[in-house]
């Protein structure tokens, strides 16, 4: 089995409203390890954030589980705004031992965060691309996350991976963090009979949608193609009702993109043109990486 996971970061010193407080670092590696232990993976598969996903590493570590990493960006810059913190220095060498003792470490843009909130959420879906592809080779998948029920911060978060998990029918054993919290309890709820909504880029309207040609002329598809993010962009720049007026734009794979990629951003929906360009924008810096590695 590959288990893909999520959770949450340790709360900075002024964050308002406590979600992790570091006082529950001890719970939460332990119910990390809970889930581990009740799934019984042979790879686990997730960024390495200070926190849920480093405590998750750890337990992997420990009971001989195999690792991979996917970072939305370089390594140094995701340890700066990610990992290290004046509070807890000790993030910092957990992090460098994480990633020297992974299988793999994959960095999904060469940039130091130019999207910021958009880097991870491209990040998740690279994750659950590359969990896609296993799952199409005879894989059994399972997700585990540490969530504490609300929506989030923002576009990428724990919310959006287990939103995005589930629409894509997988199920796993999200850690109730809240319930660990007041009640000192491990909750281990099953993914499926959760509603984590979404903080990413899923929401309405218009559609962008990854497909190769066969698919494609097999459909029968009448709407706006392209052969790649960046035309897609010369096209609504050009002219904005291009494709947003039928609801849907689609972007030809094949040949281009590494199969984890392609699934990665099979179908994604927008609620604004602005979101919208901001995903392709996005999309295009992944299609500029996938060049430069080839």
């Amino acid at each position: 089995m590959i288990v893909g996971f999520t959770g949450h970061m340790t709360d900075l010193p002024e964050r308002s409203t406590p979600r992790f407080p570091c006082t529950a670092e001890a719970a939460v590696a332990d119910a990390a390890a809970a889930v581990l232990d009740r799934l019984e993976p042979q790879l686990v598969l997730g960024s390495a954030a200070r926190g849920v996903d480093l405590l998750m590493l750890e337990a992997a570590f420990a009971r001989g589980i195999g690792t991979q990493i996917v970072l939305p960006y370089s390594a140094g810059h995701f340890c700066s705004t990610s990992v290290t913190h004046a509070s807890d220095l000790r993030w910092s060498a957990r992090f460098h031992l994480a990633l020297k003792r992974a299988q793999a470490v994959h960095e999904v843009v060469t940039s130091n965060g130019d999207f910021e909130a958009l880097d991870f959420e491209l990040a998740n879906r690279i994750i659950l691309g590359m969990l896609a592809v296993a799952a199409e080779q005879g894989k059994e998948i399972s997700i585990a996350g540490v969530w504490d029920g609300q929506p989030g911060d923002g576009a990428g978060g724990t919310a959006a991976f287990l939103a995005l998990a589930k629409a894509a029918a997988y199920d796993g054993l999200v850690v109730d963090l809240e319930r660990l919290r007041a009640e000192q309890r491990l909750v281990l709820q099953p993914l499926r009979e959760l509603q984590p909504g979404s903080a990413s880029l899923t929401d309405n309207t218009a559609s962008i949608q990854f497909i190769t040609r066969k698919d494609r002329d097999a459909a029968g598809l009448t709407v706006a193609r392209y052969s790649s993010a960046q035309d897609v962009l010369a096209a609504l720049g050009a002219d904005d009702d291009v494709g947003l007026s039928q609801g849907q734009v689609v972007i030809d794979v094949e040949g281009t993109w590494p199969a984890a990629s392609a699934r990665a951003i099979q179908q994604s929906t927008t609620n604004d043109e602005q979101t919208m360009h901001q995903h392709l924008e996005l999309i295009a810096a992944l299609e500029r990486r996938i060049k430069n590695n080839s």
